[in-house]
């Protein structure tokens, strides 16, 4: 496993990982002929065989959209989505990951169940990937966390679904903020989200000094989730000299992505 939790290493019916530059690119965006190679290698370094799950690609939008993955629907090819606002939408099987069917509601960045043989994925640069175990419900779960779906209220939306669909209590669920980019190489104030909306909730020398991974923790905390179960990568995904990609960095020429997944055995 290339990214470890010691929160979530204790749990052995848990698959979950993110993958470093040395895994390669996993995005099968831009026609990267090795993405389908790269991706079933890392799902052999968790130790699942990609053609026995079922895997789950949401479409990121920067949005605070959640979904619950319910089972299957049919046989084989589709899983049940329901969306926060009780929308259902089918998905549909791919090779290793699932595409949105052309009716379809585009933009869900997080995603929760307690379905076995299931695997959610999203696939990051610099965003932050939250993964989330409720062990007594045995409920995971994974945020896009950018700053766009941070400031929409997507940590607190994710866990008052686990709470509201599942029952969890918020002091059982465990919560790993991945690899991501980091106070000291992200400058808020100079990008276009912050011209356009966020200027109007914070100065620019607020800006200045905003800490992404600080941002998701106080939001996890602001829901109810015990600091105790709170772990915190410390990788910033912009200064790592090149273990992990960074569009930040490249300064958007870098179109390489992480893979982060979890889910139940």
């Amino acid at each position: 496993m290339t990214t470890n939790s010691r929160l979530l290493s204790q749990f052995s019916e848990l698959v979950y990982g993110f993958s470093t530059a040395t895994d390669g690119n996993m995005s099968y965006k831009k026609g990267d002929p090795d993405a389908d190679k790269n991706n079933r290698a890392f799902y052999a370094k968790l130790g699942v065989n990609p053609d026995g799950y079922q895997i789950l690609n949401p479409e990121l939008r920067h949005g605070s959209s959640v979904a619950v993955v319910k089972p299957n629907i049919f046989k084989r090819g589709y899983s049940e989505i329901d969306k926060y606002s009780n929308e259902v939408i089918a998905f549909e099987k791919g090779p290793l990951t699932f595409t949105s069917c052309k009716t379809a509601y585009l933009g869900i960045d997080a995603c929760v169940s307690q379905r076995r043989k299931c695997l959610i994925t999203i696939r990051p640069a610099d965003c932050g990937p939250v993964f989330i175990y409720d062990p007594i419900k045995k409920v995971f779960g994974l945020m896009h966390a950018s700053t766009a779906s941070l400031f929409s209220g997507v940590v607190g939306r994710t866990i008052n679904m686990m709470r509201g669909y599942f029952g969890s209590q918020a002091t059982d669920i465990h919560c790993y903020i991945g690899p991501c980019i980091s106070v000291s190489a992200y400058e808020l104030c100079t990008t276009g989200l912050y011209k356009r909306t966020l200027h109007n909730l914070m100065t620019a020398e607020e800006a200045s000094t905003y800490d992404p991974k600080e941002k998701i923790r106080q939001d996890l905390l602001l829901a109810g989730i015990s600091e105790a179960n709170i772990e915190l990568s410390s990788v910033c995904t912009a200064n790592s000299n090149g273990e992990y990609f960074s569009n930040h960095a490249s300064a958007g020429k870098d179109v390489r992505r992480h893979l982060a997944v979890i889910g139940l055995r």
